[in-house]
């Protein structure tokens, strides 16, 4: 089904039913296509640090090739990130001005914001974006300041920027913040600052961080803990690395359980596969701790009566869902 069939109160539909693993679409309704797998800050609590994988940016005729075959069978939104900075990529605004243009409904990015300008902010907004998801921390600010002094934008006025963007383009695309913290205590307080400081953003969302590292639990005792429902994203979502490979999740930040790569095999195989269709038989039957991926992962989680959230006691490597 090409995706001008699907309308956008369809594709949400679709959407929560895959949520709730009651469908299986026939195609991914959502895609992370990594543009950039690098980034241009060294955070030190960042997994960006320990990530011993080569870098790189995503070819463009690799983007088109998903792209055209995804919005010929119903592919419905992509967000141009996974683990790099995707502002690092000189043609992102060609990606996204393709992407809609092809009939996509959403394209997103999330970006820390230190690379952008009013042009590429007002480039990025006329090529048709609709997310515009900031990655905020503190330290973004004080890195940028550190490595390369006042070539890089200070990330709140990024947010600013954008903002006023926005506004004078009719009130798109949605602009968010998400950021982490170490401590449940400071989830709400950290929220109410950010929504008082940017005021007029459209919404904020703050995590508690957890460790990433797929051999590491996420929480301590967390199984004791927690119980899991199935992993949505295996129903609704497909993440490709910059050079073409296919993850199961945006979780697995150094390509460890590579499926295939969309250079030698199509995204709808690929979704179809023996792989894929194993992953989902064992979440389904609550079989998570046989996937080395997700046995640690603490998504799509049920804290049990009268259980407390332990973060793992590093969480150096933490990120925020997005």
């Amino acid at each position: 089904m090409h995706v001008t069939d699907i309308s956008f109160a369809e594709y949400r539909r679709l959407w929560d039913a895959a949520g709730r693993c009651e469908i299986l679409p026939d195609f991914p309704l959502h895609m992370d296509l990594e543009t950039a797998s690098g980034c241009n800050l060294r955070c030190g609590f960042c997994f960006q640090n320990y990530m011993a994988v080569e870098h790189g940016l995503m070819d463009f005729e690799v983007f088109r090739r998903v792209v055209d075959e995804g919005v010929a069978e119903g592919l419905c939104s992509i967000k141009l990130h996974i683990r790099g900075e995707p502002t690092l990529h000189p043609r992102l605004v060609e990606f996204i001005r393709y992407a809609k243009q092809a009939g996509l409904h959403e394209v997103r990015i999330t970006t820390n914001g230190t690379l952008l300008t009013p042009e590429r902010i007002a480039d990025s907004i006329d090529a048709g974006l609709d997310w515009f998801a900031f990655s905020y921390d503190p330290t973004h600010a004080m890195e940028a300041r550190l490595q390369r002094g006042s070539r890089f934008l200070d990330p709140e006025d990024a947010i600013d920027l954008t903002m006023l963007a926005r506004d004078a383009r009719g009130g798109r695309p949605v602009v968010r913040i998400h950021a982490v913290v170490f401590d449940p205590r400071y989830v709400e307080p950290f929220r109410r600052r950010l929504v008082e400081r940017f005021a007029g953003v459209d919404a904020v969302q703050v995590s508690l961080a957890t460790n990433l590292q797929y051999d590491v639990p996420a929480h301590e005792n967390m199984y004791e803990i927690m119980d899991f429902d199935p992993c949505d994203y295996l129903w609704r979502v497909m993440s490709v690395h910059w050079n073409g490979d296919v993850v199961p999740c945006c979780r697995d930040y150094e390509g460890r359980f590579t499926i295939a790569n969309v250079r030698d095999t199509s995204v709808k195989a690929i979704w179809h596969g023996p792989e894929f269709t194993r992953l989902r038989a064992l979440h389904l039957s609550q079989s998570r701790q046989q996937i080395g991926l997700c046995r640690h992962c603490d998504y799509n989680h049920r804290l049990k009566a009268g259980a407390t959230v332990v973060p793992a006691a590093d969480c150096s490597t933490a990120e925020a869902r997005s």
